[in-house]
């Protein structure tokens, strides 16, 4: 039977948990494809499980957004992420120039151009209705609703696209095939995968990330309720999302045909990996302010 035609089983698939399956080597086993892809797949498939349950997924270090030269063109510095199947985004340095594709933007600018034109028309219908006492002093409310404040925006409030970073790999390192199976045809195959990453736009804004407490019931006269913790841990895994991308930022655009050009970008929407260090500073923050003028590291 040819093994090598079997796929191993995969612990980091997008349907969630599996059992996971290992190598279990004797004395005359015969190695072939499958056998090591086998031996591969489990190392990379718990790790990419624990990155995800464990660690969480988002930006580690990093990923800045800037505005490239050309109007429309972002850059992703240097850095590094994990994605929602828990795989590892490497940037190793900033990334050239990528434009915001033409197909989108002008979806998007062709959305607000009908939408402002149906508004302006409800607009002109509901004014032309109303008494003239009411038309006075419309003007700075009018004003107000067309230029919201930055943190009061949302995705309803104009152009947006969402910059993501994607996993990616690549087949690299070509190599001649000295001895092939009966579905190899070709002299030579590739002999390495490349795990790079891809930067895309997504139509829209992400939501703010939720900083709230997902279990407020955790304190219970100033001491930890382990029975709620526990209560809330055992109720599921989640499962990993359908899209892995890690969002960056939403980038606001201003639409004016061959003019039109990023007008702002926020990077505050992006989920953020809380490693060690981080928490570490953060709860040095949090016993400082709790203890002025004391110095509790000693």
């Amino acid at each position: 039977m040819n093994r090598t035609r079997q796929t191993p089983a995969r612990t980091d698939r997008p349907g969630g948990l599996a059992t996971p399956r290992r190598n279990r080597f004797f004395h005359g086993k015969m190695m072939d494809v499958y056998q090591f892809e086998l031996e591969t797949a489990y190392g990379i498939g718990m790790r990419r499980m624990l990155n995800r349950l464990v660690t969480g997924s988002g930006v580690i270090c990093g990923l800045d957004v800037l505005r490239g030269d050309d109007p429309l063109t972002v850059e992703v510095t240097s850095g590094m992420a994990i994605d929602g199947w828990g795989r590892e985004i490497i940037v190793p340095a900033t990334s050239a120039p990528v434009t915001i594709p033409d197909a989108l933007l002008e979806r998007i600018c062709g959305d607000l151009d009908d939408a402002n034109g149906a508004s302006a028309a409800a607009e002109r219908d509901q004014r032309d209705d109303r008494q003239p006492a009411e038309r006075e002093g419309s003007s700075a409310g009018e004003a107000r609703r067309r230029s919201p404040r930055r943190h009061d925006r949302t995705c309803e409030d104009g152009p947006w696209v969402t910059v993501t970073l994607c996993y990616q790999e690549c087949e690299s390192d070509p190599v001649a095939v000295l001895a092939g199976d009966c579905s190899t045809t070709a002299p030579c195959a590739p002999g390495a995968i490349r795990e790079q990453y891809r930067i895309g736009f997504e139509p829209g804004c992400a939501e703010p990330v939720d900083v709230s407490c997902r279990f407020p019931d955790i304190l219970r006269q100033g001491e930890i309720d382990y029975g709620a913790l526990a209560r809330w841990v055992t109720r599921t895994c989640p499962d990993p999302p359908r899209n892995p991308c890690v969002p960056l930022a939403n980038v606001s655009l201003e639409c004016g045909g061959s003019d039109s050009s990023i007008a702002h970008i926020d990077i505050e929407i992006r989920p953020v990996v809380f490693g060690n260090p981080l928490l570490f500073d953060m709860l040095t923050r949090t016993v400082e302010e709790e203890q002025p003028g004391s110095d509790w590291r000693r």
